[in-house]
């Protein structure tokens, strides 16, 4: 990947007008970041996510035309967001995915619910995170509502869809309650 993203930094510098290498950059930025965190290289992988994150914006900025690319560019992004909030940057993370869902709200698509409905989830945790708990309850209710009225392929993507939703839905209210026991908490 290193040798590939070297090729296309080359490319995208010579022709930065070209929408096919911008999102091959993202793509490969993207990649490389989830190697880095994977091996544990967390510096690398902040750079990285950093990388695609720019490169992902650049993008976006430059007008939506094709429904596939961005797609690509907002699950590329719901991921960097990810990793913002796994390596405490939590800023980044909830600027990411406010832009993720602006746009997905915007260009919809297939399985434009299933996108938002991970995007809050993925913002609720990092508002929790940052101690923002009754933004993170909202923002949690919001894709526990989406979720509960998707229709879903098979049980199993039910399941596995709805269960990041429902775990940072408890953390969330397990914070409320440590913050205000006394707190109605509506599960």
């Amino acid at each position: 990947l290193a040798i590939a993203e070297r090729y296309v930094d080359a490319v995208y510098a010579e022709r930065p007008d070209d929408r096919h290498v911008l999102l091959l950059a993202v793509n490969i930025a993207h990649d490389r970041m989830i190697l880095a965190d994977d091996e544990r290289r967390r510096d690398e992988a902040l750079a990285h996510a950093r990388k695609t994150a720019t490169l992902a914006e650049r993008f976006l900025s430059a007008g939506l035309r094709d429904q596939k690319d961005l797609t690509d560019v907002l699950l590329c992004s719901t991921n960097v967001a990810l990793a913002f909030t796994n390596m405490s940057q939590y800023e980044d993370a909830v600027r990411m995915l406010r832009r993720v869902l602006e746009l997905d709200r915007i260009e919809g698509g297939p399985d434009a619910d299933l996108r938002r409905s991970v995007a809050l989830s993925l913002l609720a945790n990092a508002l929790r995170s940052q101690g923002n708990l009754p933004e993170a309850v909202t923002t949690i209710q919001e894709a526990r509502e989406i979720t509960e009225r998707t229709t879903y392929t098979s049980a199993i993507t039910r399941m596995s869809h709805r269960y990041g939703v429902l775990l940072r839905e408890g953390m969330i209210l397990r914070d409320l309650k440590e913050i205000d026991p006394d707190a109605p908490v509506d599960a």
